[in-house]
């Protein structure tokens, strides 16, 4: 499972993570990786000049070796350089069936929204 998410606190200020495990069970720790990019980033105009907005910055987090069909916690955490927490509200999803089980599947897919 990929968790991605978006913040004000660069690596610098802040450590991301996420605190995840079965519901009701124990809880783990995964760092996440973070990235940004400028305006200067972008392949040219109109992607660098109509509606510009900063991104901040872009964390992810691989929460890895899941049971089938389990139902999962989990919570967003960034670990400020005085020692203290911010955490995000907590969420839960359950993870992909056994092979071969029938079981309703979502998706969502999209692509570049540029304006032309």
């Amino acid at each position: 499972m990929t968790v991605t998410w978006t913040s004000g606190y660069s690596i610098k200020e802040a450590l991301p993570f996420v605190e995840w495990g079965p519901k009701g069970g124990h809880q783990m720790l995964s760092p996440a990786g973070t990235l940004t990019f400028g305006r200067n980033s972008m392949c040219g105009s109109p992607a660098r000049t109509v509606g510009w907005r900063d991104p901040g910055y872009i964390h992810t987090s691989f929460l890895k070796e899941l049971w089938p069909d389990a139902l999962y916690t989990y919570k967003l955490g960034h670990r400020l350089s005085d020692g203290t927490h911010i955490w995000s509200k907590s969420y839960s999803f359950r993870a992909s069936p056994y092979p071969g089980q029938d079981s309703l599947q979502r998706v969502v897919i999209f692509r570049d929204m540029g304006k032309q």
